[in-house]
């Protein structure tokens, strides 16, 4: 499992709960969580068979349901998703940032959309957002995209978790009229409207209160209860005053778009100030103008706040969790590294900094990788798996580089190559740093 930040794991699938009309479809791939623009993660599709990641729009892509929840279910991936084609006749939307999973709460316009397409829907593997699917087709010619909502019926995918949201229909329905209707309203009245406003005090998620929690406890935490409050007398506007207080956020909250999203419409300066809600959900050139001021405030922040930097010296599995999850992208390893920069564990091997100033010395790169080794372990325990491409998101070098890197060290045993087939079917070739390798730092007992 990807453990996308302290509050929000992502949501596990739930096989029983996605409608049999979907899992008979041959168009499921999984996908994994990868580094993306501004710090952002991304979801990739990739093809279960060949591992590698896939281009939706060919003739031929996909697979069985059966195949693709079986290498998820093996601890490969982080979900599996459907592929939108137009012989299957089906209509997908995806509605981002509109409710909260753990309080079984969704906004009041993403609510009037399910209950208006009337079928099949369940919840993101954010926990925020909200997508459904029903059988129909759309304008070929009309909007599929208008702020917070998407609406798509062919050479897409959408991510799908098996949680139907509690009063939505458990079967996949004819839907083109109102799909069609949806889209209209995207052409004629722009964006959804926004949470509407309200002096009452707003109801906070346990995951939220945690983030607000921490920052008002930090040292500039006055200044971030005030901003909270939607006190602007240091500031000349509305806007440069929203824009401080997302950054603020950020750091605590990480970069996730959504989350951040949902943690400042909880704020009192949104709810209470009129510009800002006007504002928020306004079409820009390729985003709302909220989303706009998240991108800005996630590019702008230096260094998000890493939960994983307390639980560094043990390897027990968080409470609640079946096995303790397994590193496989770059955001994760560079949360690892920043915790350990910050804790100072054992000391940083001399010589060797992070991101692209690293010291590329023979000596430098492998103690960088043995130190990725400990990391993994420290923290989760158990196989440290070290794909070339995690190496590569991880290094800020291509994938090729770190290919060549970790065929060499296997060469020279400071690495274990697991091939492709030998643990499991269809697995793709993993790198795993030997247990003894004095000259990269790693003891028999590390």
């Amino acid at each position: 499992m990807c453990v996308y930040d302290d509050y929000s794991p992502l949501l596990r699938v739930r096989p029983d709960g996605i409608p049999d009309d979907l899992k008979q479809l041959p168009f499921w791939v999984v996908w994994q969580l990868a580094p993306g623009g501004a710090n952002k993660p991304k979801k990739v599709p990739v093809h279960p068979r060949t591992e590698r990641p896939i281009d939706i729009t060919r003739r031929g892509a996909g697979c069985s349901f059966s195949h693709a929840y079986e290498s998820y279910r093996d601890g490969n991936y982080d979900g599996v998703g459907l592929i939108l084609r137009r012989e299957a006749g089906l209509v997908g939307y995806d509605l981002d940032g509109c409710g909260d999973y753990e309080a079984g709460d969704v906004q009041p316009w993403a609510e009037d959309i399910v209950r208006g397409v009337g079928t099949y829907a369940e919840w993101s593997p954010l926990r925020a957002g909200v997508r459904g699917f029903g059988r129909g087709d759309l304008d070929p010619g009309g909007p599929c995209k208008q702020g917070p909502v998407e609406l798509y019926a062919t050479d897409r995918f959408l991510t799908v978790t098996g949680h139907r949201l509690a009063d939505a229909p458990a079967a996949v329905v004819e839907c083109g009229p109102a799909a069609r209707r949806l889209q209209d309203d995207l052409r004629d009245v722009g964006p959804r409207p926004q949470v509407a406003a309200t002096s009452a005090p707003c109801r906070l998620d346990g995951a939220t209160t945690t983030i607000v929690e921490r920052a008002f406890a930090a040292a500039n935490g006055e200044r971030v209860k005030k901003l909270w409050a939607g006190d602007l007398e240091r500031y000349p506007s509305p806007s440069e005053a929203v824009l401080a207080l997302l950054q603020y956020l950020a750091f605590w909250v990480g970069p996730y778009p959504q989350r951040l999203d949902a943690v400042f419409r909880s704020s009192p300066l949104y709810r209470a100030t009129e510009d800002v809600r006007q504002k928020w959900d306004a079409p820009r050139s390729r985003a709302t103008w909220g989303a706009e001021q998240i991108d800005l405030a996630i590019g702008t922040c230096r260094s998000f706040y890493d939960p994983s930097a307390v639980p560094l010296n043990t390897t027990t599995p968080v409470a609640g969790e079946e096995h303790p999850p397994r590193v496989r992208t770059g955001v994760q390893l560079a949360l690892l590294v920043r915790a350990w920069e910050r804790a100072r564990c054992d000391g940083v091997p001399p010589g060797v900094t992070f991101g692209d100033r690293v010291r590329w010395t023979r000596e430098g790169k492998e103690k960088l990788f043995a130190l990725c080794w400990q990391l993994g372990r420290r923290r989760w325990g158990g196989s440290f798996f070290l794909s070339r491409d995690t190496a590569a998101d991880f290094l800020y070098v291509d994938p090729a580089t770190t290919g060549r890197w970790l065929t060499d060290f296997c060469a020279r045993g400071l690495l274990r190559r697991v091939r492709k087939g030998s643990r499991r079917s269809g697995r793709a070739s993993d790198y795993v740093l030997s247990g003894v390798c004095p000259r990269a730092g790693i003891r028999a007992d590390s």
